[in-house]
């Protein structure tokens, strides 16, 4: 039996190992973990976020650079959209798509992408043909895209501007996540974990 304490785990968080995607959540002031095999553990002094990036390059929907995961970079708007379309399962359209890019500032490797999710209506830019793609996404941003991804109908069952209250009602963040996220930049380790809480979490017709 483990003591859920902050030492340990932080109380209202899931927690998740990277090696094979399992998962556990502490939802009161204690949580005991049970497991049968050979395993090894070790405490960190805060959330491993990077064992959600592990899980998602897996399946092979997180990807990283010459400079790995960056998860300690802030996330922009381009990398959001990409993981928006992976997340919907519409990346092998978005590559075999010919529409036309309509956004003079989307870097190359991103520009299928924008110009699928364009033509298809789930993005807009802002204006005089730009998406603003390098510009930092805030985990409000990000969030409004999973609950569409997850099917949820934005205007009636979440709007933009209560997006992170929405989600712990609607199940993809628990009550100390939503803090969580509130409080710090969002980074493209936010970014995986989020994007991992949403596979894990049912969509609007109560599916996984």
């Amino acid at each position: 039996v483990l003591a859920a304490d902050r030492t340990h785990a932080q109380v209202d968080l899931r927690h998740q190992s990277a090696e094979d995607g399992c998962g556990w959540e502490t939802l009161g002031q204690t949580g005991s973990v049970t497991w049968e095999g050979v395993v090894s553990r070790s405490y960190a002094g805060s959330v491993d976020f990077g064992a959600a990036a592990v899980s998602l390059q897996a399946l092979g929907l997180f990807r990283g650079g010459n400079g790995g995961f960056e998860l300690n970079r802030a996330a922009t708007r381009t990398e959001a959209l990409v993981m928006f379309l992976r997340i919907l399962g519409r990346e092998p359209a978005a590559l075999a798509s010919t529409a036309a890019n309509p956004f003079t500032d989307v870097p190359d490797w991103a520009a299928r992408y924008a110009a699928y999710a364009s033509a298809e209506g789930l993005v807009q830019g802002v204006g005089e043909g730009r998406y603003d793609g390098s510009r930092q996404v805030s985990a409000q941003d990000y969030v409004t895209l999973l609950l569409r991804a997850l099917g949820f109908r934005e205007g009636s069952d979440f709007t933009w501007a209560t997006a992170l209250d929405d989600a712990v009602r609607l199940g993809l963040l628990s009550a100390g996540e939503r803090q969580l996220l509130a409080q710090t930049a969002f980074t493209r380790a936010q970014m995986a974990w989020v994007s991992w809480r949403a596979l894990m979490t049912p969509n609007a017709s109560g599916k996984l």
